[in-house]
């Protein structure tokens, strides 16, 4: 059902709620000179092991802000859905804005004159709307006055209410992508029987946690450098799953093996950094294992021996698609034992020869329809 003016619908066209016009990147990567072949320590041995092959990378991300949708506190009662809870526009949101401090800006970053109840800003509708009362007290029934009925002009997410723009740098050792899959694994371990962990990997993850606090869901935040969370959290996970480079669905299945035995996922890369158990055989899988000792041909076989071995562990009330290069959700993944699946597209093949798609279709289908 249209749940907006259905009169003006050109209305409710409007900018994505991710729409970010202005976005600048800029990365760099120092390569420390110490280890075999390097200018200091260029020697093989355990000075090596420990000290060479480091990397810094400087991150710089400088974005504007997203679009912002705006609600009435006068819902029309036409349709009862939100989009008949649009106020009116009647100025500039940001107006004003530029002579305020900063921490004017942060208590208020929206100019309030800007908008006004799609019925106007008599003092009488507004008693009435808020009491069910006139000023005489006599009830107000909404569907006599004609006021109540209109639909506010300021369309879904007007150009002006963007959030506040952000920049961010982040200084982070090698294999940055590798500690975030690492650490995202070992959140949805440490939060499985309460929550206690929350990473922020980017500005929505704030937003998310600012929410979060206001709506009185956190009591206290306590902020941990990576080195602490691994401190505090380690003790959570018992063995070690090391996933294979060259089949990128080895990510999704130690995922998988992760979640079904409070595991850590780790690739080669950071493997030297955790002191947990690793086996050497597929008899042993709650000791943990290197995925790359089981030769998988393509990403398809990956995923059958995954489910052979664990599908009787993990959850029947829903399958997760997933791109195996994305971090995001893992935690979920692991906490709630999610199986774990990625068709690739036929695009995919010159980039990832162990994809088959034809193949992977088949098999997603045979899991779904179980």
């Amino acid at each position: 059902m249209w749940s907006g003016d259905p009169d003006n619908r050109k209305l409710y066209d409007s900018l994505s709620p991710d729409d970010t016009p202005q976005v600048l990147n800029i990365a760099a990567t120092y390569e420390q000179p110490f280890g075999k072949g390097k200018h200091f320590l260029n020697q093989g041995g355990v000075a090596n092991a420990i000290l060479g092959g480091w990397k810094l990378n400087q991150n710089w991300n400088l974005q504007s802000g997203v679009p912002m949708y705006f609600t009435s506190v006068a819902c029309n009662y036409i349709y009862g859905a939100h989009n008949s809870c649009l106020p009116d526009l009647v100025g500039n949101l940001a107006a004003g804005r530029g002579s305020k401090t900063r921490a004017q800006q942060e208590n208020q970053w929206y100019n309030p004159n800007a908008l006004a109840p799609p019925w106007g800003t008599d003092p009488t509708l507004l008693y009435e709307y808020t009491t069910g009362l006139d000023p005489s007290g006599n009830a107000v029934d909404p569907n006599t006055v004609d006021a109540f009925w209109r639909f506010g002009n300021s369309g879904l997410r007007p150009p002006s209410g963007r959030i506040p723009g952000y920049w961010d740098a982040e200084e982070l050792t090698s294999f940055a992508w590798d500690m975030r899959l690492t650490l995202s694994c070992l959140q949805g371990i440490a939060n499985r029987r309460r929550p206690r962990l929350y990473l922020l990997h980017d500005r929505y993850d704030e937003l998310w946690l600012d929410w979060l606090r206001e709506r009185g869901d956190v009591d206290a935040i306590e902020w941990l450098e990576v080195g602490q969370v691994f401190e505090r959290f380690l003790p959570d996970a018992v063995p070690l799953y090391v996933t294979d480079p060259a089949v990128p669905a080895s990510v999704n299945v130690a995922t998988m093996l992760a979640s079904v035995y409070d595991g850590l996922v780790a690739t080669p890369n950071t493997l030297g950094l955790f002191k947990l158990p690793l086996g050497t055989n597929t008899s042993t899988l709650p000791a943990g294992l290197d995925l790359r000792i089981l030769g998988w041909k393509k990403d398809v076989d990956a995923y059958r021996w995954a489910f052979e071995h664990l599908e009787s562990s993990l959850s029947r009330q829903a399958v997760c698609i997933l791109d195996p290069h994305e971090v995001a959700l893992r935690d979920y993944l692991v906490e709630f034992k999610i199986p774990v699946l990625w068709v690739s597209g036929p695009q995919e093949v010159r980039n990832n020869p162990k994809s088959w798609s034809e193949q992977e279709v088949q098999f997603a289908r045979e899991i779904l329809m179980k």
